[in-house]
Parts: structure tokens; sequence; C-alpha cells
């Protein structure tokens, strides 16, 4: 089974040569406009509007509305996780949430125009046989591609802030509507923590939808701040995953923790009994990218189910948590200091990070480090985040050393953040941000899940505080996530507060690959990976026998890795066109 008309996710829309728009499903007219709509909009959450039909009505009005008003640019008027095309005569316009959650395709010919919140959708209607060997390689050796790319060499996407137009047979323009360019907000830490509590609050309440709402509670401090801030005349249900015969992944205690201040039904998912790779790596239908969601299948499908028990109409996941809270944020200040002329400033806070950091280094490590390579690195437009702690030879090891030469070849064309912050420190959170809105990107549309899921803290004014968040109250070299940490307390178990742990699920990830026949057959036998020349086989397959033992350097490299095998594998089930030409159902 493809990925047919029934399993398609939000809208595709397309203009043939000398024809009219066209899409589907049909369109809502408004404003005089067609638009086309997926997701949610803010304006959702604590305003009944009745069926699920009129909601969408009403926010293709809002689109239709915004779009009136503010032309291309009304993705950043209006907040949620959502995408939209306008058909507005012969002109589309696509547009969408500030950081792409909801992310939209469109072809890169000039000829025809296909537009679609379904990659894999996108992807049949234009017969997308060409492989975007950069798209692959940024995975392979970075484990992410940050870019507007896609594995399809036919198909792009919209990047972060951007909007497309089509108006004519030049092909799409596009347009940046947003750029990371807030300035430092004012006061001291006491402005600075009702700031992020406000901030929370809206986001959270925005994105929690009328009726009952599910929150994936893993016993973080960031997922319990979630639970913590949910409206409280919400129908509340927490959905865990408990590790319960692996002790160093059990996270039962912390969770309890959070239950403990807030009392909401809970619903705990048993990962023994739907392990990493326990699902595939057959599916029912067509995935149609390199997805980390086809490992997790099976617990996803198992969340998804309590979702939809308890009558959940979302699940809130803490996603960006720690990147909007600044969890592990090196000084990168220093280097802010160092060019503003302030040295001794710099000296001084190096000077402290070396006293009271947790990790023992001399105060010349962080000058070096955080200050002036931070400075140089922003200057260059290189970002701080992506530099590997060892080379693509180590990390990843199994890959073919003609594949390794070419990338140390093209090193500098590595995938990066294309929008610019104004400060080192700035850029720093940014890109952490970019990181944490591309998991989202990479995984969630191909998840089991059909509950919609959603992600407030990558929410616009969880972004805006984030960056807007001086140094002297977002980094701590004695305390991690201080401002969080201190904002919440009253809300927030004081037992989760004081942590200063977190468990890996490294363990989980081998022992169900251990068990996965059907999926080391696929990865073992003749894998497409080693026929394209991407890996040496043999190294591969040591690669795979030492995970199968939870033994490996990079399990970021080796997640990926799979995940492009798994995509390559099912490529011939993509399916052929069933819209282009043919009257929509």
């Amino acid at each position: 089974m493809t990925n047919g008309l029934s399993r398609l996710n939000g809208f595709l829309v397309w203009r043939l040569p000398s024809e009219r728009v066209r899409g589907w499903p049909e369109p809502v007219e408004a404003h005089g406009l067609a638009v086309w709509f997926y997701g949610y909009l803010a304006a959702e959450a604590g305003h009944p509007t009745g069926s699920h039909r009129s909601r969408h009505y009403e926010n293709c009005e809002l689109v239709a509305a915004a779009y009136r008003r503010w032309g291309t640019g009304f993705g950043q008027r209006l907040h949620g996780e959502y995408c939209a095309v306008i058909a507005d005569g012969p002109t589309v316009v696509a547009g969408g949430d500030r950081m792409g959650l909801r992310p939209l395709y469109f072809s890169n010919s000039a000829d025809v125009i296909v537009i679609s919140s379904d990659l894999g959708a996108t992807a049949r209607e234009l017969r997308a046989d060409s492989i975007d060997e950069i798209y692959i390689a940024d995975l392979l050796a970075r484990g992410r591609h940050l870019g507007t790319r896609t594995p399809y060499s036919e198909i792009s996407r919209l990047g972060i802030g951007q909007a497309a137009k089509w108006s004519d047979a030049t092909g799409p323009k596009l347009s940046v509507e947003w750029r990371p360019t807030i300035g430092c907000a004012t006061g001291d830490l006491e402005a600075q923590k009702n700031r992020l509590v406000r901030a929370v609050d809206i986001a959270v309440g925005n994105s929690a939808p009328e009726g009952a709402v599910a929150v994936h509670l893993s016993g973080g401090l960031d997922s319990s701040t979630l639970l913590a801030c949910l409206p409280p005349d919400r129908d509340a249900h927490a959905i865990s995953t408990v590790f319960t015969e692996q002790p160093t992944c059990d996270e039962r205690e912390w969770i309890a923790a959070a239950l403990r201040n807030n009392s909401v039904p809970w619903h705990p998912i048993d990962v023994s009994r739907c392990l990493p790779f326990s699902a595939g790596p057959a599916f029912d239908h067509f995935i149609a990218a390199p997805s980390y969601a086809t490992v997790t299948w099976a617990q996803d499908l198992a969340e998804d189910e309590i979702a939809r028990e308890v009558g959940a109409t979302a699940i809130l996941t803490g996603e960006g948590g720690d990147e909007v809270f600044s969890a592990g944020a090196l000084p990168w200040h220093i280097a802010d200091l160092l060019r503003t002329g302030n040295w001794w400033a710099a000296w001084r806070q190096a000077r402290w990070w070396s006293s009271d950091s947790p990790a023992p280094r001399p105060a010349t490590y962080w000058l070096s480090r955080s200050g002036f390579r931070g400075w140089m690195n922003w200057r260059r437009g290189t970002d701080l985040l992506m530099r590997p702690t060892a080379p693509v030879s180590i990390n990843a090891p199994w890959l073919a050393a003609d594949f390794v030469q070419s990338e140390n070849a093209r090193a500098g064309e590595s995938a990066r953040s294309e929008l610019r912050a104004l400060r080192v420190d700035q850029q720093a959170v940014w890109e952490g941000i970019v990181h944490a809105a591309e998991t989202v990107r990479s995984s969630y549309p191909f998840t089991a899940h059909r509950v919609d899921t959603r992600h407030p803290f990558l929410s616009p004014e969880m972004v805006d505080v984030a960056l807007s968040t001086p140094w002297q109250a977002g980094v701590d070299p004695r305390i991690d996530r201080a401002v969080q940490r201190y904002a919440f307390a009253g809300r927030v178990s004081e037992t989760t507060l004081r942590r200063r742990s977190k468990a890996t699920t490294d363990l989980a990830i081998f022992r169900g690959l251990e068990q996965a026949s059907d999926w080391i057959e696929l990865l073992w036998e003749s894998p497409e990976i080693a026929r394209r020349g991407y890996v040496d086989l043999a190294r591969w397959r040591e690669s795979i026998d030492r995970s199968t033992v939870g033994w490996l350097y990079s399990v970021h490299h080796f997640k990926a890795a799979v995940q492009i095998e798994h995509w390559l594998s099912q490529l011939h089930r993509m399916g052929r066109p069933q819209l282009l030409r043919v009257a929509p159902p």
C-alpha cells in the first residue's frame, strides 16, 4: 500500500501550464482567495468554535485576512504550527509558522507548480527519482541537514522564516520574512524570570486544544514544566515511556515527582514491550524521507493509541526545551565582550567559569574556546554548535574512504543555519533552536502518530524570549538552566528543579536492534548504502555487531546511517502519480 489519498497529510496544490490552480482537498474560499491549510493556529486555544470543520474554515479565513493585510509576511503574524497555500488568481503564495514545524515542499521546476504539506505526495506526483547527494552526505557525516534541500533533487522545502510566491513561469520567488535579530531584554533577574513564565504560559496555553490534551511526560525538567503550566481547566493526561527492565534508563522516580505536583491521570508505556526497532522495517505505507520515527514506530503507536482512548486531540511534547532554556550553554558571551572591547570583563568571566564550572578548565581555555574561537566563527559565518568533537572518520568509521575524502573536500559547503544573529551568544542559542526544529521536521511528519503532535517550546513566544534573554541571566557556571529553575520554583516539583542529571535511552536502542532480526537482515545482507559507495561493507557489518552489544563511538551517526538505509530500501514503494491531470475526488 502506498502513501495514497487516504493517507495524504494536509493538502497538495498544483498548477500545470495554461491551467488554473487546483488542489486536494478543495480549498476554502475566503476574502476572494482560495486557501489550503494544515495544522493549527493559536487562536483555536480556549475559543470553542464547534466542529473541526468550522475550525478549519476559521483558520483559512484568518490566513486569507492576514495575507490581504501583510502579503507574503502573513506567516509571521499568525502563531501556531501550520502551513498554508493561497491562490490569488494566477498568483500562488506559500508560507507557514516561523520555524517551519509543518514543512511545505515544492517542485524546483519552473514548468509546473506542485506544493504540498506531504513530502511523499510531492515526490509521487513529480515522479521524483533523483537523489540529492548533498542532503544524504550531510545526514551521514553530521546526522542532520539544516538547509532547504530534501532527499529528492526535484524538491525543496521552505526554510525558517521564508515564504514563496509564484506569479509567472520563472519558478518560486523566495523571501525571508523573519530574522533572529532581536535585541537583549532589559531588567534584573526577577524581570527575566517573569518574562519567561509569561512566555511559557502563553505558549502552552496556545498549544493546548479544546477538550482533552495529552502531555508526553519523560520525567525531565522540560516536560515537567510543560505539565505544570497547562491551563487548569484542561482535561489533561500524562503519557510516559518507562524502562522497567533497564535501570539506567528508568525515569519513574522523576515522573512521580512531577505527578505529585500536578495530579493528572498517568498512562505508562512499558518500553520493553515496544522497544526501538520492534516495528518494521516493512511499513504499511511509503516513508518519504530518512526518519528516526521508523525506529521508534511501535512506541509512537502505543502513545497514539492511549491518546485516542482518552479522547485527546493533541499530544504536547517538550521538544526544544533544552535550547530555549539554555541547557548546557557555554559562555559564548565572552566572545561578545572581546569583540566590543571589554577585555577585562571577558577575562573576569573566563576566570569565573574556570573556578565555578563543574568541568575543571583553566581560564585560558574559556577565553580561547568560547571567546576568540567563538568570535572568529561568528565573523566567518561558521556555525558554533555544528563543529564535530571528532573527525567524521572517527565518529563514523564505517564510511567509505572515498566518501570521507569527498566530505573533507566540501567541508566549507557543509550545512549550516542560513540566518545569522546579532551577537555570538545569541547565535549559539539560535543554532540550538534550529537543530531542535530540524528534529521535529525530520521525524514527526513520518511517525505512527495520528493524534496531532505540538511543540509549545518552539513557538514564536519562546524563541523570542530565548533570543532576548541577556547572558547575565541565561548562563551560570554553577547551575544549568538557571532562569528556568528560579522562575518555576513553586510550580514545578522541587525534586525536579534540583535535578542535575538525565538518563539516556541508548541502551534501549541497542537492546531493540539485538532482538530485531528483520532489521539486522536489512542492514547486513546487501545494504544500499554499501552498494552506492557510502559505507565500507566490512566496517559497516562490524559496527552493527558492536551496536548489538552497546558499543559505538557515535550513536547519532549510526542512527543516521540506519535511517538512510531504510529509506533507500523502500524507495520503489513510492507509487505512481494519482492527482496531476486527474480530477480530485
